[in-house]
């Protein structure tokens, strides 16, 4: 069978992201391709990895560009090679979805057209999806030359139509010879279009989003100078001067070149405002009034910017605030990204820790820690004697514990440590507890859980705060079951500042061995602590209900079942599979990147604390836009249906969930992830939860009369 579509792939010094554009193009459902790569002219380790993409895939074809000549000489190259019925545009940096080429050759089919185009997602390059380019309600089916103009007018809020990444038969290009323009420079796609819609071609487009475009920092095509807009004034008067008799084609050409001016001039008038010059940036206005709505609208874009700095800077941490951290395990996650995010609040950070050694046991605390030995999960009885000796070790440092702001413990036992450190060190620093699980020892009408509860109604009565990562657990514990009626703060598992900074761009080597793997079916990524063992019973079920429809990717580390009991289970199904620990925040862009969906289902604790937790993977899915499948009746199921961040099963669960992947649309899995694309940023990553934490907490030290005090109504004060 012949080749159906040619892929061209421009790259420069794409040594660390061209192989994840070349997978995205092998992986597609529609495998009758080429992927033509023309390397122009990098100086980093690009045609290496070109290389060794051609020799594990044949259908990949290196080429050598003229370098240093802009993204057409290169294209042209692949162009003057193609060997495709259609001829598909991929820039190096960006991604295709399994089944753009598949879906829009056959928009293509059922249109009767030649040019065809779909919505993109625009993303970071660590994977975080910003937004759609354009809401898909608002963009055309069908563009003209005429319309197409009039979408690439400067200053509109919608983005430039010219950004779509086309699809076209070949035939458009043959007989007239038509190539990629060298000028100008930043706008080459925006005038090849052009070139193809006078031709009379008619750009059919997909709504839907199956083109991830990635905004490099350097990307050229983030702003215009007055070069690049020179030039671009010049190619529209040539456009304007061939329209000939058409007179929308020239209306909207005139249009254009207006909207040209005004850039112009909006970039005249911010020279004469950097130079210190008003006089003449006035004048610029005065003559060239068309500019004056370019200015009010970026420049109250920049003083809003400005302002939104200010208030978050509006009430710092004091310098000198130390933190005494205490938690159960320093290698966890959660206390990582805790002290991390303390830290980033500007406060010192003094641990007192001990390490559970299940997982990353060669990890070493990054802050100032006072080790407390090794100790155990759950089992309170065998840990009281370590508590003991952890006690010693503070009496011991108790001179180190003179300075502290603020005791912040993890946990029940972490917290009866702090409590005891802050007796001992004659500290008046306000006790904070802050609780992420409800355990199940707490739960029930048992001696052992009465006494903890007892114990533990103990340390909320001399705590300033109480600090839990979901709401369910108040409403469903502390107030019902603690009668606790003290203040309170929400401080969600989400993403951190310093771990966006730590992400890395998706492994192309992970995505190829999944997209490998997949073959058509969907994916379900499985990723963190694996703790619940119901999730793999329900899972195996579902593997094996669903063995052409389903892959189960799991990485992370099982720690009820333990690792070999949990091989067991997963090596009798050939599609599961697990690929062990990862390392986050680093590879989540990777483990996201390669999954349809995230299992949100937890039952280790079913009737308390999985009811009522909100996990990890809740926010991490959110961030990259991978849409949850989680328990109806729960904390977590709540916050999945009132955000739209999927979908949501009542008992039995396998069976719903198979009966769900078996019917379930490509195009409503895809309007799920644009959906949960347009979310806030601040529902998934911390912005100031934690300096406003702490600014509850220290202004109350410093200004007792500010405390709120317990309501007699008997409903807690929440600060979030």
């Amino acid at each position: 069978m012949g080749v159906r579509v040619s892929v061209v792939i421009p790259v420069w010094n794409g040594e660390a992201f061209v192989a994840r554009a070349v997978h995205s193009a092998l992986a597609q459902t529609l495998t009758e391709i080429e992927v033509l790569v023309a390397d122009n002219g990098s100086t980093d380790g690009t045609w290496k990895v070109l290389e060794r993409l051609a020799a594990e895939d044949r259908r990949v074809r290196p080429l050598r560009a003229l370098g240093g000549q802009g993204p057409d000489v290169a294209r042209n190259a692949c162009l003057d090679v193609a060997q495709g019925e259609w001829i598909a545009v991929l820039d190096a940096d960006d991604v295709m979805h399994l089944t753009r080429l598949e879906r829009l050759l056959g928009l293509a089919e059922a249109n009767g057209a030649k040019l065809v185009a779909d919505n993109q997602r625009l993303v970071e390059p660590a994977g975080r999806i910003l937004r759609l380019a354009w809401p898909s309600e608002k963009l055309p089916s069908r563009v003209d030359a005429a319309a197409f103009v009039r979408a690439n007018i400067f200053g509109q809020r919608m983005m430039p139509l010219g950004y779509v990444k086309p699809v076209f038969h070949r035939s458009l290009i043959e007989k007239s010879g038509l190539r990629y323009a060298p000028r100008p420079r930043v706008v080459e796609d925006y005038h090849f279009l052009y070139a193809l819609l006078r031709q009379g071609a008619v750009l059919n487009l997909l709504p839907e989003a199956l083109y991830d475009y990635v905004q490099m920092p350097s990307s050229l095509s983030r702003s215009f100078g007055v070069e690049e807009l020179s030039d671009i004034r010049v190619a529209t008067e040539a456009h304007f001067a061939d329209a000939g008799d058409d007179q929308a084609l020239g209306s909207a050409l005139l249009e254009r070149l207006r909207s040209v001016d005004a850039a112009l001039a909006h970039c005249a008038f911010v020279s004469a405002m950097k130079q210190r010059r008003p006089g003449r940036a006035l004048a610029v206005l005065l003559e060239r009034p068309a500019a004056i709505p370019l200015v009010l609208r970026y420049g109250g874009e920049s003083v809003a910017k400005r302002l939104k700095r200010r208030r978050s800077g509006a009430r710092p941490i004091p310098p000198a605030a130390v933190v005494g951290y205490f938690g159960q395990d320093c290698t966890d996650s959660a206390v990582i990204r805790r002290i991390a995010a303390f830290q980033a609040a500007g406060a010192q950070v003094l641990g007192f820790t001990f390490r559970r050694e299940k997982f990353n046991r060669s990890y070493r605390p990054a802050w100032d820690n006072l080790p407390l030995g090794v100790t155990c999960d759950r089992n309170y009885r065998g840990r009281l004697g370590k508590l003991i000796r952890a006690a010693w070790v503070l009496l011991a440092n108790r001179r180190r514990l003179a300075g502290i702001s603020m005791f912040y413990a993890r946990n029940i036992d972490m917290a009866l440590l702090a409590w005891f450190a802050r007796l001992v060190s004659r500290s008046a620093a306000p006790l904070v507890y802050e609780v992420l699980d409800v355990q199940r020892a707490f739960l029930g009408p048992s001696p052992s859980a009465r006494l903890l509860r007892w114990v533990e109604r103990r340390v909320l009565a001399r705590c300033r705060l109480l600090v839990v990562s979901s709401p369910g657990f108040v409403c469903h514990y502390f107030q019902p079951a603690q009668r606790y009626r003290g203040d309170w703060f929400l401080l969600e598992n989400k993403i951190l500042g310093p771990q966006l900074r730590a992400m890395q761009v998706p492994q192309a080597d992970v995505l190829a061995r999944v997209a490998a793997l997949r073959g058509g079916r969907w994916v379900i990524g499985w990723f963190g602590t694996l703790r619940c063992v119901e999730s793999l019973r329900m899972l195996a079920a579902i593997a094996e209900a669903l063995p052409d429809k389903v892959l189960i990717y799991l990485r992370g580390f099982p720690t009820e079942t333990g690792l070999e009991p949990f091989l067991a289970v997963v090596g009798r199904y050939p599609n599961m599979v697990y690929e062990g620990e990862f390392f986050s925040p680093r590879d989540l862009p990777t483990l996201y990147s390669a999954v349809d969906f995230a299992w949100g289902f937890d039952f280790l604790d079913a009737g308390g604390n999985s009811d009522w937790l909100l996990p990890n993977r809740l926010y991490d899915a959110g961030y990259f836009s991978v849409p949850v499948l989680a328990a109806a009746r729960t904390q977590t199921g709540a916050h999945v249906t009132n955000l739209g961040l999927g979908w949501t099963f009542e008992a039995p669960h396998a069976p719903a969930v198979a009966e769900f992947l078996r019917r379930v649309t490509a195009e409503e899995v895809a309007a799920c992830r644009d959906r949960i694309a347009t979310l806030p940023r601040s529902l998934f990553c911390e912005e100031d939860d934690t300096r406003r934490l702490m600014n509850t907490v220290l202004a109350a030290r410093l200004q007792p009369a500010l405390e709120v005090p317990a309501q007699a109504s008997g409903t807690a004060s929440s600060i979030s």
